[in-house]
Protein backbone atom coordinates (compact mmCIF):
# COMPACT_ATOMS: atom_id res chain seq x y z
CA UNK A 1 0.00 0.00 0.00
CA UNK A 2 1.38 3.41 -0.97
CA UNK A 3 1.90 6.11 1.66
CA UNK A 4 -0.97 8.26 0.35
CA UNK A 5 -3.30 5.25 0.62
CA UNK A 6 -2.08 4.62 4.18
CA UNK A 7 -2.84 8.25 5.07
CA UNK A 8 -6.40 7.80 3.80
CA UNK A 9 -6.79 4.45 5.60
CA UNK A 10 -5.64 6.00 8.87
CA UNK A 11 -8.19 8.80 8.47
CA UNK A 12 -10.97 6.22 8.15
CA UNK A 13 -9.67 4.37 11.23
CA UNK A 14 -9.76 7.67 13.12
CA UNK A 15 -13.40 8.13 12.15
CA UNK A 16 -14.24 4.74 13.63
CA UNK A 17 -12.46 5.53 16.89
CA UNK A 18 -13.56 9.14 17.30
CA UNK A 19 -17.17 8.85 16.26
CA UNK A 20 -19.32 6.36 14.45
CA UNK A 21 -19.73 5.44 10.80
CA UNK A 22 -23.24 6.69 10.15
CA UNK A 23 -25.92 4.37 8.87
CA UNK A 24 -26.55 7.12 6.34
CA UNK A 25 -23.26 6.36 4.63
CA UNK A 26 -23.78 5.78 0.94
CA UNK A 27 -25.38 2.57 -0.22
CA UNK A 28 -22.48 2.14 -2.63
CA UNK A 29 -19.94 2.54 0.20
CA UNK A 30 -18.31 5.45 -1.63
CA UNK A 31 -19.29 8.11 0.95
CA UNK A 32 -18.61 7.81 4.69
CA UNK A 33 -19.37 10.04 7.66
CA UNK A 34 -18.19 10.65 11.22
CA UNK A 35 -20.42 12.37 13.74
CA UNK A 36 -18.78 13.68 16.92
CA UNK A 37 -21.84 15.37 18.41
CA UNK A 38 -19.87 18.63 18.78
CA UNK A 39 -21.04 21.81 17.08
CA UNK A 40 -17.59 22.46 15.57
CA UNK A 41 -17.24 22.00 11.82
CA UNK A 42 -13.86 20.24 11.65
CA UNK A 43 -15.02 17.60 14.16
CA UNK A 44 -17.78 16.26 11.93
CA UNK A 45 -16.71 14.65 8.67
CA UNK A 46 -18.00 13.43 5.37
CA UNK A 47 -15.60 12.11 2.76
CA UNK A 48 -15.76 10.22 -0.50
CA UNK A 49 -13.50 7.20 -0.96
CA UNK A 50 -13.60 7.53 -4.74
CA UNK A 51 -14.65 10.08 -7.35
CA UNK A 52 -18.27 11.19 -7.09
CA UNK A 53 -20.71 10.63 -9.93
CA UNK A 54 -24.22 12.01 -10.60
CA UNK A 55 -25.58 8.78 -9.08
CA UNK A 56 -24.42 10.07 -5.66
CA UNK A 57 -26.54 13.24 -5.71
CA UNK A 58 -29.45 11.81 -3.69
CA UNK A 59 -27.06 10.41 -1.08
CA UNK A 60 -25.25 13.74 -0.77
CA UNK A 61 -28.56 15.51 -0.19
CA UNK A 62 -29.54 12.98 2.51
CA UNK A 63 -26.23 13.42 4.30
CA UNK A 64 -26.47 17.22 4.24
CA UNK A 65 -29.97 17.00 5.69
CA UNK A 66 -28.75 14.52 8.31
CA UNK A 67 -26.19 16.98 9.70
CA UNK A 68 -28.64 19.87 9.48
CA UNK A 69 -31.14 17.84 11.48
CA UNK A 70 -28.50 17.37 14.17
CA UNK A 71 -27.58 21.08 14.04
CA UNK A 72 -23.97 20.07 13.41
CA UNK A 73 -21.67 21.91 10.96
CA UNK A 74 -19.25 19.67 9.08
CA UNK A 75 -16.37 19.45 6.62
CA UNK A 76 -16.43 17.41 3.44
CA UNK A 77 -12.96 15.92 2.97
CA UNK A 78 -11.74 14.96 -0.50
CA UNK A 79 -8.53 12.94 -0.40
CA UNK A 80 -6.55 12.09 -3.55
CA UNK A 81 -8.51 8.86 -4.02
CA UNK A 82 -11.68 10.88 -4.49
CA UNK A 83 -10.35 13.98 -6.22
CA UNK A 84 -11.50 14.64 -9.78
CA UNK A 85 -13.08 17.34 -11.91
CA UNK A 86 -16.38 15.48 -11.60
CA UNK A 87 -16.18 15.43 -7.78
CA UNK A 88 -15.53 19.17 -7.75
CA UNK A 89 -18.41 19.86 -10.15
CA UNK A 90 -20.92 17.75 -8.20
CA UNK A 91 -20.03 19.34 -4.86
CA UNK A 92 -20.35 22.80 -6.39
CA UNK A 93 -23.75 21.90 -7.85
CA UNK A 94 -24.76 20.67 -4.39
CA UNK A 95 -23.93 24.17 -3.08
CA UNK A 96 -20.67 23.28 -1.41
CA UNK A 97 -17.82 25.77 -1.45
CA UNK A 98 -14.10 25.05 -1.42
CA UNK A 99 -12.64 26.12 1.93
CA UNK A 100 -8.96 25.14 1.89
CA UNK A 101 -6.36 22.43 1.37
CA UNK A 102 -5.13 20.44 4.36
CA UNK A 103 -1.56 19.10 3.99
CA UNK A 104 -1.19 15.38 4.75
CA UNK A 105 2.23 14.44 6.10
CA UNK A 106 4.05 11.22 6.93
CA UNK A 107 7.29 10.15 8.58
CA UNK A 108 8.92 6.76 8.08
CA UNK A 109 9.71 5.26 11.47
CA UNK A 110 12.20 2.66 10.26
CA UNK A 111 14.67 5.45 9.50
CA UNK A 112 16.96 6.87 12.16
CA UNK A 113 15.47 9.96 13.79
CA UNK A 114 17.13 13.15 12.68
CA UNK A 115 18.99 15.30 15.17
CA UNK A 116 17.44 18.60 16.12
CA UNK A 117 19.34 21.67 15.02
CA UNK A 118 20.72 24.19 17.50
CA UNK A 119 17.74 26.40 16.64
CA UNK A 120 15.43 23.57 17.75
CA UNK A 121 16.99 22.90 21.13
CA UNK A 122 14.05 22.54 23.47
CA UNK A 123 13.30 23.84 26.91
CA UNK A 124 12.57 21.41 29.74
CA UNK A 125 9.50 19.48 28.58
CA UNK A 126 8.12 16.38 30.30
CA UNK A 127 5.64 14.16 28.47
CA UNK A 128 3.43 11.62 30.22
CA UNK A 129 0.96 9.10 28.81
CA UNK A 130 -2.61 9.36 30.11
CA UNK A 131 -2.97 6.54 32.64
CA UNK A 132 -5.92 7.46 34.86
CA UNK A 133 -9.08 9.55 35.09
CA UNK A 134 -7.21 12.56 36.45
CA UNK A 135 -4.80 12.48 33.49
CA UNK A 136 -7.72 12.25 31.06
CA UNK A 137 -9.48 15.25 32.59
CA UNK A 138 -6.28 17.26 32.18
CA UNK A 139 -5.93 16.11 28.56
CA UNK A 140 -9.51 17.16 27.90
CA UNK A 141 -8.91 20.61 29.39
CA UNK A 142 -5.61 21.14 27.54
CA UNK A 143 -7.00 20.14 24.16
CA UNK A 144 -10.20 22.13 24.62
CA UNK A 145 -8.23 25.27 25.44
CA UNK A 146 -5.48 24.55 22.94
CA UNK A 147 -7.98 24.42 20.07
CA UNK A 148 -9.92 27.42 21.41
CA UNK A 149 -13.24 25.62 21.17
CA UNK A 150 -16.44 27.57 21.87
CA UNK A 151 -17.35 27.47 25.55
CA UNK A 152 -20.86 26.29 24.76
CA UNK A 153 -19.43 23.05 23.33
CA UNK A 154 -17.60 22.06 26.52
CA UNK A 155 -20.11 19.38 27.57
CA UNK A 156 -20.30 18.02 24.03
CA UNK A 157 -16.52 17.76 23.89
CA UNK A 158 -16.37 16.01 27.26
CA UNK A 159 -18.91 13.41 26.10
CA UNK A 160 -16.91 12.93 22.90
CA UNK A 161 -13.57 12.38 24.66
CA UNK A 162 -15.06 10.05 27.28
CA UNK A 163 -16.56 7.84 24.57
CA UNK A 164 -13.03 6.71 23.59
CA UNK A 165 -12.68 4.46 26.67
CA UNK A 166 -9.17 5.69 27.49
CA UNK A 167 -6.79 4.34 28.78
CA UNK A 168 -8.31 0.88 28.19
CA UNK A 169 -8.64 1.46 24.42
CA UNK A 170 -5.63 -0.23 22.80
CA UNK A 171 -6.03 1.77 19.58
CA UNK A 172 -5.45 5.14 21.26
CA UNK A 173 -2.70 6.56 23.43
CA UNK A 174 -3.10 10.07 24.86
CA UNK A 175 -0.27 12.30 26.13
CA UNK A 176 0.07 15.43 28.26
CA UNK A 177 3.11 17.69 28.01
CA UNK A 178 4.46 19.85 30.82
CA UNK A 179 6.88 22.77 30.49
CA UNK A 180 8.86 23.34 33.68
CA UNK A 181 6.27 21.31 35.54
CA UNK A 182 3.22 23.18 34.27
CA UNK A 183 0.64 21.64 31.85
CA UNK A 184 1.25 23.07 28.39
CA UNK A 185 0.15 20.77 25.55
CA UNK A 186 -1.62 17.56 24.60
CA UNK A 187 -1.84 15.10 21.72
CA UNK A 188 -2.66 11.51 20.89
CA UNK A 189 -1.57 8.57 18.78
CA UNK A 190 -4.04 6.36 16.93
CA UNK A 191 -2.81 2.91 15.88
CA UNK A 192 -4.02 1.21 12.70
CA UNK A 193 -2.14 -1.72 11.22
CA UNK A 194 1.52 -0.70 11.18
CA UNK A 195 0.65 3.00 11.01
CA UNK A 196 0.41 5.50 13.88
CA UNK A 197 -1.55 8.70 13.36
CA UNK A 198 -1.07 11.92 15.32
CA UNK A 199 -4.32 13.73 16.13
CA UNK A 200 -5.51 16.50 18.45
CA UNK A 201 -2.04 17.93 19.02
CA UNK A 202 -2.32 21.40 20.50
CA UNK A 203 -0.37 23.81 22.69
CA UNK A 204 -1.92 26.31 25.08
CA UNK A 205 -1.85 29.84 23.60
CA UNK A 206 0.36 31.20 26.37
CA UNK A 207 2.90 28.39 25.84
CA UNK A 208 3.41 28.69 22.08
CA UNK A 209 6.66 29.66 20.39
CA UNK A 210 8.82 27.80 22.91
CA UNK A 211 9.37 24.49 21.11
CA UNK A 212 6.81 22.56 23.18
CA UNK A 213 4.83 21.40 20.15
CA UNK A 214 8.03 20.15 18.52
CA UNK A 215 9.06 18.33 21.69
CA UNK A 216 5.67 16.63 21.93
CA UNK A 217 5.72 15.65 18.25
CA UNK A 218 9.20 14.17 18.61
CA UNK A 219 8.10 12.22 21.69
CA UNK A 220 5.08 10.77 19.90
CA UNK A 221 7.27 9.68 16.99
CA UNK A 222 9.69 8.04 19.39
CA UNK A 223 6.87 6.24 21.20
CA UNK A 224 5.48 4.87 17.92
CA UNK A 225 8.97 3.87 16.78
CA UNK A 226 9.62 1.91 20.00
CA UNK A 227 6.32 0.09 19.49
CA UNK A 228 7.57 -1.01 16.04
CA UNK A 229 5.15 1.01 13.93
CA UNK A 230 6.50 1.68 10.46
CA UNK A 231 4.85 4.98 9.57
CA UNK A 232 3.43 8.01 11.35
CA UNK A 233 0.89 10.24 9.59
CA UNK A 234 -1.03 13.42 10.30
CA UNK A 235 -3.11 16.20 8.79
CA UNK A 236 -1.39 19.53 9.40
CA UNK A 237 -2.67 22.96 10.24
CA UNK A 238 -0.99 25.90 8.55
CA UNK A 239 0.59 26.90 11.85
CA UNK A 240 1.99 23.45 12.58
CA UNK A 241 3.38 22.65 9.12
CA UNK A 242 6.96 23.87 9.71
CA UNK A 243 7.05 22.25 13.15
CA UNK A 244 6.18 18.85 11.70
CA UNK A 245 8.75 19.25 8.94
CA UNK A 246 11.45 19.92 11.53
CA UNK A 247 10.33 16.78 13.36
CA UNK A 248 10.95 14.71 10.22
CA UNK A 249 7.61 14.66 8.39
CA UNK A 250 7.26 15.02 4.61
CA UNK A 251 4.31 16.42 2.68
CA UNK A 252 2.84 13.61 0.54
CA UNK A 253 -0.58 14.93 -0.50
CA UNK A 254 -3.36 17.32 0.43
CA UNK A 255 -7.04 16.88 1.20
CA UNK A 256 -9.50 19.40 -0.25
CA UNK A 257 -12.04 20.71 2.26
CA UNK A 258 -15.53 21.75 1.19
CA UNK A 259 -18.34 23.14 3.32
CA UNK A 260 -21.98 23.91 2.61
CA UNK A 261 -22.37 27.48 1.39
CA UNK A 262 -24.61 28.33 4.35
CA UNK A 263 -21.75 27.51 6.77
CA UNK A 264 -19.52 30.27 5.39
Amino acid sequence: MKIVQKIEADFRAAAIEFGRLSSLSSQSGAILTMTSGIAVDDLNWIWNKKSLTPDHNNEITKLKNHFRGLSLPFWWWVYPGGQSATTKKILQEQEFRFLKEVPCLAARLNASPGALSDQDKLEAVTINAVACREDLLLWELLSFRGFAMPRETEKQYSTFVNSWNVPANQHLRLFNAYAHGKPAASGLLLFHGKTAGIYFLSVLPECRGRGIGLALTAALLQYARKKDYQLCVLQSSEEGFSVYQRAGFRHYCSADIYVPADQL
